[in-house]
This record gives C-alpha cells, structure tokens and sequence, in this order.
C-alpha cells in the first residue's frame, strides 16, 4: 500500500494575547453574502450632527449612522482613507464630545465593526465602545497622552503601547463572536472580552474628547465573522487521484492521462490544473476549466487534454489557487503531483486500437479482424509474416495494428506497401496514444 472599558454592573473575565493575529480591518477580505451594511465614504448628509437616529445614514435593514452632542461633524474630501469623503469630527475649544454612533438593531449582534480613524494630534481622549441594551458598555479608551487601555484596567493591552500618530490612519475593529468580543489595531488582536459574546449590544459609537480634528473613514458592519485571509494564499490538503481509483499517495498510479483529483482548501478559493510549475495567474485563462468548486473550499481539478501525459512512466502535474482577494503563490499551490501512468495491458491496447479505428475516418464502415496473420513481400523482396491485434479492411486498403504489451515480442522487418497495405506496431503505449495513433496513420492513409 502506498501509501472580548466596563462602567456598569456586569462583572467579566478578561484576557490578552500579545501575538498577532490574521484577521482582517478591510471589508474587501471578507467573502460577500449579502448581508454587509456599509457606509463606503459615509455620504448622507442628514447623518451629521443628527439627535434622532433615523434621521443619520441608513445602513440598509441594519439601523442607521449619525453623531450628535456638543462638537461639530462636517464632511470633507481633503482628508480620506479609502474613499471620496471622510467625517471630520471636531469637539471643539471645550473638548466637548462629538458621537459618532451607529444602531445596531439586532437583538445579539454577531459579526464585525469597522473604524478607519486620523487625528491632527499625536494626543488622545477617545473611547471606542460597544454598548449594550442594559446600559453598560465594553470598549478601548485612552487618556490624553497615555496608551490604550481596556475601561476597567483589568488586564494588559497587549498592542504595541501607542498614542495616536499626527496624521497617521489606524484601522479599529471589533469582532463579536458566539462567545467573545475582540478588539483589533490594524489587525493585530489587542484585547479580549471574554464571555461577551451573549450580551445585546444596540449600538456602536467613537467618542473623541480632544480640542483637535478626527477623521473618520471606512465605518462599516457587517454580520459575517470570518478569519482574515486576505494575505495569505490558500493552503491545499487531502489529495485524491479519483481516476486512479482513489489513491491518496505520490505517485499516484493510472491508465488516465488526463487525472483527476479531488481535494481541499483551507479558504474559500478559485483554482486550475497543468502539466507546469506555475501559479493560478500563470496557467491563464485557457485553464479555466479544469477546476470546479471554485470559491469553496472543496475542489475537483482534471487535467486538460492539452497537457495530456502522453507517454507511460512518470510525469508531475499542479494546481494553482487563488484567494478571494487574488493573493497567491509564486509557483503552484499544490507542488509536484508526482504522477505514475501505466502502459497499456494486451487487451487495454487491443480495445484502444479498435476504439482508433472506430474514431477515425472510415469510422464503422471498415471490417475488422481480431488476431489476424498477415503476410507481405514488396518489389525489394523484403518480406515479414506476423500475427496482428487488428487488421482493418476498407474497400481496397488494408491496416495491421499490432500492441506489444509486457512478455510480448515484436513483429520485426515491418513496412508498408502503399496504398494498398499500412503497418503499425505500438509498444509501452498508453491507451490515449493508442488510439490517437491508429486514428492518424488511417487519415492519413485514407482515401
């Protein structure tokens, strides 16, 4: 065999973890469904400076954005993230606070909000908060000139310790799973609120305190709760030649010259199959169809005629695979699927031949005879006698095909007699090459 800023009653444990994570502040890394609620360059002006929620930017069925309180929000384009206009919030010479918020409408939110966020100032009062129906709130906050922290300093934020940069974009992000509440700085986990993922949070909101410019960008939410990929290209796994009759192990055996294999994603991904070392971009556009199951994560590829494995022995073929985002590899995804393809047995050549006749273009008119003895002698006096697999007759021409398979020996001294008589003898052929041969000898012999 072959081989998740506590002010209110509710008491929480919380936890932090100071490695990175792989998880994503752009919502073009995550797979569309359907059910994003974004406010791409937050164009409505009935959301600024709005007491009454209905009356801000509707987020689709979701609920609405809108800032309110002492400050004041205007739109700009001068200063954007990703898009044409941005929410300048300025809570003024008092250091009033200006609300930027957004309903939530849900009774357990579950998915992802998003802040692009700039200030004029390298120093801070913001709190970035979700809150829940019972009045409490969980968040980030940072007094002016210290770093961030979670509310109730129970535990380390385990982001690089930061002011805000003058004029520096950060990316803010909570993702509120089935159990949690993770707060992300451009991507990388800082803090997290365990066992939040149950609480009824209706709104969303970004609170500046500052006698200095914020600039808000890119605020957007989403239900989905997907795991970035956006940076890495798929990881593929579970190889399967289902044209070899199931084997799972390099090589991979079969008469098949165009293999199939069935096999997994670890991201949902768009693939395609060939005979050389190359990513998804390189194989182009001609490979198209080699692979279903594009944009899954379970994938069946088949080799294209075009890059058939002509001959017995052993040859690789690949499989390269895209992310959603086109990120990819520089060669294949899959590395060499080293491939073993059998000649063809003594009655697999016997039924190719006759499938090569039956193909070509005397198609079924031609008679032909199994195990036939034929004789020859030209003007030369050269002459040879031998047992053939198949002799095709067709009005006043004749063709010998012999199949030397293992054990077998070859008929020697073979030649033709044109345009009467046509000879050709195969040997550790696959059964593809046998039939593409005796289709070309008879066309080309015929009329």
């Amino acid at each position: 065999m072959k081989r998740t800023l506590l002010f209110a009653c509710l008491v929480i444990v919380l936890s932090s973890f100071s490695i990175a994570l792989d998880f994503s502040y752009d919502l073009e890394d995550y797979h569309f469904n359907g059910q994003y609620y974004v406010t791409d360059g937050l164009d409505g002006d009935a959301a600024l400076n709005s007491s009454t929620p209905s009356n801000g930017e509707h987020l689709d069925d979701y609920g609405w954005i809108y800032t309110l309180d002492e400050g004041t929000a205007t739109y700009t384009t001068g200063t954007v993230y990703r898009h044409n206009k941005s929410i300048d919030i300025y809570p003024g010479a008092s250091s009033k606070g200006q609300y930027i918020k957004a309903n939530l409408n849900s009774s357990i939110f579950k998915g992802v909000a998003h802040w692009s966020i700039m200030a004029t100032s390298a120093s801070k009062y913001i709190s970035i908060r979700l809150n829940a129906a019972n009045g409490s709130y969980i968040g980030i906050y940072g007094p002016t000139g210290q770093d961030w922290r979670p509310a109730d300093d129970a535990g380390a934020y385990s982001c690089s310790a930061d002011t805000f940069t003058a004029s520096a974009w950060k990316n803010m992000t909570f993702n509120i799973t089935e159990n949690d509440a993770l707060f992300y700085q451009d991507g990388e986990l800082c803090y997290t609120f365990s066992g939040y993922g149950t609480i009824a949070f209706s709104t969303i909101d970004f609170y500046p305190r500052d006698n200095f410019h914020y600039y808000i960008d890119d605020f957007w939410v989403s239900t989905e709760d997907r795991p970035f990929t956006g940076n890495n290209p798929p990881i593929l796994s579970g190889f399967t030649c289902t044209s070899c009759g199931g084997d799972n192990e390099s090589p991979y055996y079969t008469l098949d010259t165009t293999p199939t294999f069935t096999f997994s994603s670890d991201i949902n991904a768009w693939c395609r199959m060939g005979d050389e070392n190359l990513n998804y971009t390189d194989m182009g556009a001609a490979r198209n169809g080699t692979c279903s199951g594009q944009g899954t994560t379970s994938h069946t590829c088949t080799l294209d005629p075009a890059d058939e494995l002509p001959t017995p022995g052993q040859h690789n073929v690949y499989i390269g695979c895209k992310s959603s985002t086109g990120i990819e590899n520089l060669s294949s995804s899959s590395g060499a699927l080293l491939m073993q393809i059998g000649g063809a047995s003594e009655s697999d050549g016997d039924y190719s031949i006759e499938l090569g006749i039956i193909r070509s273009e005397i198609g079924g008119s031609a008679t032909i005879y199994d195990s036939q003895k034929v004789s020859a002698k030209n003007l030369n006096g050269d002459e040879f006698s031998g047992v053939f697999d198949k002799f095709a007759v067709y009005n006043n021409k004749r063709w010998a095909f012999n199949y030397v398979s293992a054990g077998e020996s070859t008929l020697s001294g073979l030649f033709n007699i044109s345009p009467a008589l046509y000879v050709l003898q195969l040997q550790n052929a696959t059964n593809a090459t046998i039939v593409d041969q005796v289709g070309k000898l008879i066309n080309s012999t015929w009329p």
